[in-house]
């Protein structure tokens, strides 16, 4: 978010000494706004793979668990 705003000030896009902008009144141009939506789907697919990475692991942490206890079970019998 830092870059969009850099680029805003050096492109001089927004005013910094009237006021501090907003984000978006920094992202309303080329190329903040480009480089903005890049950011945010970059986020995005991050998000998305860290979350169904730990969806896995405890999928298997699961299967692990079921798996010894049909185990235990099935002595006892």
């Amino acid at each position: 978010m830092w870059v969009v705003f850099g680029i805003a000030v050096s492109n001089e896009t927004v005013n910094i000494t009237a006021r501090f902008p907003y984000i978006s009144e920094c992202d309303t141009y080329e190329p903040q706004s480009c480089i903005f939506c890049q950011l945010c789907n970059i986020c995005a697919v991050l998000i998305g793979l860290f979350a169904s990475e730990f969806r896995h692991i405890d999928c298997h942490q699961l299967t692990v668990q079921n798996q010894g206890l049909s185990e235990t079970q099935s002595m006892g019998s």
